[in-house]
């Protein structure tokens, strides 16, 4: 579990928390790693006291995203077939 925060009084920090984790989803896949944005973490650990204290943040820092990381159990070797594409240049 990956789980971005920064301070609560950080204007800019919803959108750099959520830059990072689209980040680390992009380059996981090149460390053969899979990922999945845990929002429901996310809701809990801002409005549950008690996930607050577990998560173990740094005083006045609140979650700003998660996002679950592991070994995928399935490897697709191959891309899905799709449909030519009908395109025009002009």
């Amino acid at each position: 579990m990956v789980i971005a925060h920064a301070p609560k009084d950080d204007l800019m920090a919803p959108a750099a928390c959520t830059i990072a984790l689209a980040y680390l989803e992009l380059a996981a896949v090149g460390m053969e790693l899979g990922t999945c944005w845990a929002g429901f973490l996310n809701a809990a650990a801002n409005t549950f006291p008690a996930m607050t204290r577990i998560m173990d943040l740094p005083e006045n820092h609140q979650c700003f995203g998660a996002m679950m990381v592991g070994y995928p159990r399935f490897a697709y070797h191959r891309m899905p077939t799709r449909k030519q594409p009908s395109i025009t240049w002009r």
